[in-house]
């Protein structure tokens, strides 16, 4: 299974939407702002990275979901419980590659996907295929109460089973406030 590219992730939802997708520029780790890189540059998965910087529990917000046959599309909102938004994503989740009860979880898309990993100890690797850094349009900018086209810096991140078989591909992208 080959990984998607950063604007085919992206563009999973914006496409339907007709939402122009952002120009988005490749960066290395080592060129990710400081207070942002260890937020973006890791190999654990996100949620539990966000709960520990915020010291809250992360709950998802579901903006959008396709349930396909063996996959599952989704645009989220990690937020934190005061309801700030700390991450938007776009995620494409390969169903068959999680025990059954978790499936219905993940369909069910009541918590992120970091949780139900960790409740069904879904052992994982999670690996970084790209960093990027983009302006922030009409709907980062009202997600994340920013100025347009302020600059946001996420990743391209890869979920896959220690034997190889891949979890989820995520687009996962940090507010202003980190850089």
């Amino acid at each position: 299974m080959n990984p998607l590219t950063l604007p085919q992730t992206l563009a999973l939802f914006r496409e339907e939407m007709h939402i122009h997708l952002p120009e988005l520029e490749a960066v290395d780790a080592d060129q990710l702002p400081e207070s942002v890189r260890g937020l973006l540059s890791h190999d654990m998965d996100m949620t539990g990275v966000l709960e520990a910087r915020h010291k809250s529990v992360i709950h998802l917000e579901v903006l959008q979901k396709q349930v396909l046959d063996r996959e599952m599309r989704r645009e989220v909102v990690l937020r934190t419980e005061r309801g700030e938004a700390a991450e938007y994503g776009a995620i494409r989740i390969y169903l068959e590659e999680f025990p059954p009860n978790a499936q219905s979880e993940i369909v069910d898309g009541e918590r992120p996907l970091g949780t139900i990993m960790k409740q069904h100890a879904v052992r994982f690797v999670s690996r970084p295929v790209v960093f990027f850094k983009l302006q922030a349009d009409d709907l980062l900018s009202k997600l994340f109460t920013q100025p347009l086209d302020a600059p946001l810096f996420g990743r391209l991140n890869r979920l896959s089973h220690r034997t190889g078989g891949v979890l989820a591909d995520v687009v996962e992208i940090l507010p202003l406030e980190f850089t």
